[in-house]
C-alpha cells in the first residue's frame, strides 16, 4: 500500500513538473515569421493582393502583424489544456490597441491554422468563416529565412 500511495505521488509530482514545459511547447513552436496562404472573414476570401502584404511575426508571448506598412502589435496567451486549442490576443499598439479577441488554433511544423472570433465574445468551435459572422479564419506558413 505504501509503495502504490508512493508510486501515485512520484506520478502526480512528475506530472506537476512536466506539464508546464508540455505547455510552453507551442509557445516555443511557433516562435518565428508567417504569412498567409489563404484567409476569409465572414466566409469571403481575403483579395490576394491583401493577403500577400500581411506578414506577422511572433515571439513566445508577443505578436507583431504588418499589414500593408500598417503595423498591429499586442501580447498572446495559448491554453493546450482545451480539446480544442485555445488563443487569446490582446492589442497593445495600432488599430486593435487596447481589444481583446479570442481564438481557436492548430499547429503542424510550418503550418498554422487560426480561426479569431473578431467580436472578441467568445471563442470559435470550429475552423470555419461563416457569412455574416465576425469569424476570420487564416492559414499561415512559416517563412522560409
Amino acid at each position: 500500500m505504501k509503495f502504490l500511495l508512493r508510486s501515485l505521488t512520484a506520478l502526480a509530482l512528475t506530472m506537476i513538473f512536466l506539464y508546464p514545459s508540455a505547455a510552453r511547447e507551442d509557445e516555443k513552436s511557433v516562435v518565428g515569421t508567417w504569412v498567409p496562404v489563404s484567409a476569409v472573414i465572414g466566409g469571403k476570401e481575403f483579395p490576394e493582393e491583401v493577403t500577400k502584404s500581411i506578414k506577422m511575426t511572433l515571439t513566445e508571448t508577443n505578436y507583431t502583424v504588418d499589414v500593408g506598412g500598417k503595423i498591429d502589435k499586442g501580447t498572446y496567451t495559448l491554453d493546450k489544456k482545451a480539446k480544442i486549442k485555445t488563443l487569446e490576443i490582446k492589442g497593445t499598439e495600432g488599430p486593435n490597441k487596447d481589444k481583446t479577441f479570442k481564438a481557436i488554433y492548430e499547429f503542424k511544423g510550418d503550418n498554422l491554422r487560426v480561426c479569431y472570433d473578431l467580436s472578441g465574445a467568445k471563442y470559435p468551435t470550429e475552423f470555419k468563416s461563416e457569412p455574416n459572422t465576425l469569424l476570420f479564419l487564416a492559414e499561415y506558413k512559416r517563412e522560409k529565412k
